[in-house]
């Protein structure tokens, strides 16, 4: 612990080292004992290679320019079945097909859409929702409505797991 904080170049690598690990402990009561309950699901580190996750890609290409205008079925194409991968062109092409996906969805539907949505499903779009803010075509008037919608549905915690969570898409 104190040879990483003394070789890493920045403090908030420390933060969240000590907060990936911290935050999915949850104490759990049982009758009138406390126990330590590790929720291990978000550590499941399966990501696909290239090969596996080009065919899915294509799929989930499809599925999302099917639902194009219904924001129920664009919302749960997105949501439902991310792909992690590590082969950053399979990502860039999942990233153009959600932008498409989501700009076809009306503002004023967008509430509706996340309010059928699980907490799992609100996690994987919050998380296409911070790839798209860091540089994307649709406005970010948008996308903020999009976030503040996940965010009233998710609330923070949403947010928490989003950026802790190793696997990105």
């Amino acid at each position: 612990f104190f040879l990483f904080a003394s070789v890493s170049p920045h403090p908030s690598r420390l933060f969240i080292l000590i907060f990936s690990f911290v935050l999915p402990l949850f104490f759990c009561s049982s009758s009138s004992h406390f126990y330590l309950h590790f929720k291990c699901t978000q550590f499941n580190m399966s990501m696909l290679s290239g090969e596996e996750a080009a065919p899915l890609m294509k799929e989930r290409a499809g599925s999302l320019k099917g639902s194009a205008g219904d924001a129920n079925k664009v919302v749960k194409a997105i949501a439902s079945n991310p792909v992690y991968t590590s082969d950053e062109a399979l990502k860039e092409s999942d990233r153009k097909a959600v932008e498409q996906a989501l700009s076809t969805v009306k503002e004023a539907a967008i509430d509706g859409a996340v309010g059928t949505l699980s907490v799992d499903e609100v996690d994987v779009l919050m998380k296409y929702i911070y790839k798209l803010l860091a540089g994307c075509e649709i406005e970010s008037k948008v996308l903020f409505k999009w976030h503040a919608a996940l965010m009233k549905k998710g609330g923070t915690g949403s947010i928490t797991r989003v950026l802790l969570d190793k696997r990105t898409v």
